[in-house]
């Protein structure tokens, strides 16, 4: 881990800490748990312990201003499974927020934290006809979102933050392939196919790429054409990933237990220890620090939720674009995903009377603030908006924090 500490320190940042979902035989069928993996230590601490034979965690993610973490537990009992959508208290205190199901054998793949604030949850399930996309509400509320097609199995999914559409990826046993659900309309599409089982998928803003990993094979990169390249074949057994949303780095799960620091072009930084507990799932924590939600019908409002955990009390200036590239360059290698050169932008910053609240101010003592940005009357249904924010403070990196960005499509 030195060459990633120094990397950090010459750019003047402190490296992201990583929660992740581990399990201690890396199948998941005896001890699961949360660990946080902290880079300035080098070393995991628990989280969220158990000791319970037969659970393990899948995905992980965070909810709205990084509040609480959310993962999928899953409790095998006789030939059954109970799984959980559960919710994680940075204390490591949990509570349930849905059950699937109490019999079959389901397993929770995928939480994708969707454009109205409900979570998006593929779910595998080895029985009849499954939903590929389940919709789960904070109020445990579990209904379908995406049907079962023919064929089709949930192994990942993806909320595609620059279209708002929704790709899922489905496994035959050979060879897996990517579709893609349009969000309006309903069409269906195929991204991509390929040999091997893909089993984790993220989207890189500054490129405007998705980054796969293949089960025990390698990191691959996806363009909107479909056209596949190879950026990673020598990891050891890769499970998940995720990719930095400001520098287009990637950080790789492996069922060995390590995690693999990856440029965006996929060549190694630097690799913790395996200690076979393997890696299920994979977050940056604090990361989302721009998030929002809303019908976004023409006179209603969009909530946007702003959370900068390392930037209490500092002030903050938020910008709306129409999208996420040519990005603002900060020449330390972070991009702040806003197509500067959209008109949109250029009157945004900081807020437009009368169209958003919030754009602009100080943060409060756990650095979180509030927007909205209301609808005008007359945007055609369709219209694609993204919206991100910037604290400032002499402490932060090149005296700023980068948030995020959050697009969100009119109805």
């Amino acid at each position: 881990m030195t060459g990633l500490l120094l990397f950090a320190v010459a750019l003047g940042q402190t490296p992201p800490e990583w929660v992740a979902s581990r399990a201690s035989d890396g199948h998941g069928l005896l001890q699961g748990q949360i660990e946080i993996y902290r880079p300035l230590t080098q070393a995991w601490t628990v989280l969220l312990p158990n000791t319970l034979y037969g659970r393990w965690h899948e995905p992980v993610t965070h909810h709205t201003d990084n509040a609480i973490l959310i993962t999928g537990q899953v409790d095998r009992v006789g030939q059954s499974t109970v799984t959980t959508v559960l919710g994680v208290a940075p204390s490591g205190g949990s509570a349930p927020i849905a059950v699937f199901s109490q019999s079959g054998s389901q397993v929770l793949e995928s939480i994708l934290l969707d454009e109205d604030g409900a979570f998006a949850c593929a779910v595998r399930d080895f029985g009849p006809n499954p939903p590929l996309l389940h919709r789960v509400d904070l109020a445990g509320g579990v209904t379908t979102l995406i049907p079962a097609v023919s064929g089709l199995t949930g192994e990942c999914a993806l909320v595609d933050r620059e279209s708002g559409d929704y790709l899922v990826a489905s496994w035959n046993g050979v060879t897996s392939t990517v579709h893609r659900f349009a969000r309006r309309g309903g069409g269906v599409s195929v991204l991509a196919s390929m040999p091997g089982r893909v089993v984790g998928m993220d989207h890189d803003p500054v490129r405007g790429h998705w980054v796969l990993v293949r089960l025990n094979q390698d990191v691959i990169a996806v363009n909107p054409a479909g056209q596949i390249t190879t950026l990673n074949a020598s990891l050891g057994y890769p499970t998940c990933l995720r990719v930095d949303p400001w520098t287009g780095d990637i950080v790789v799960g492996s069922l060995m237990g390590s995690l693999h620091f990856l440029t965006s072009l996929g060549n190694p930084v630097a690799t913790t220890t395996a200690d076979q507990r393997g890696v299920r799932g994979i977050e940056q924590l604090g990361s989302r620090r721009v998030s929002a939600s809303g019908p976004a019908t023409p006179g209603s409002t969009v909530s946007v939720k702003l959370s900068f955990p390392r930037a209490p009390g500092q002030p903050y200036v938020a910008a709306l674009s129409t999208g996420l590239r040519p990005g603002i360059s900060l020449g330390d290698g972070r991009v702040l995903s806003l197509d500067w050169t959209s008109p949109l932008f250029a009157i945004s910053v900081g807020g437009i009377p009368g169209v958003t609240t919030g754009f602009a101010g100080t943060l409060d003592g756990a650095g979180r603030a509030n927007a909205t940005v209301l609808v005008l009357p007359g945007v055609p249904a369709g219209t694609r908006l993204f919206v991100s924010a910037v604290a400032l403070g002499p402490a932060l990196p090149l005296g700023l924090e980068l948030g995020n960005t959050w697009g969100f499509t009119t109805n």
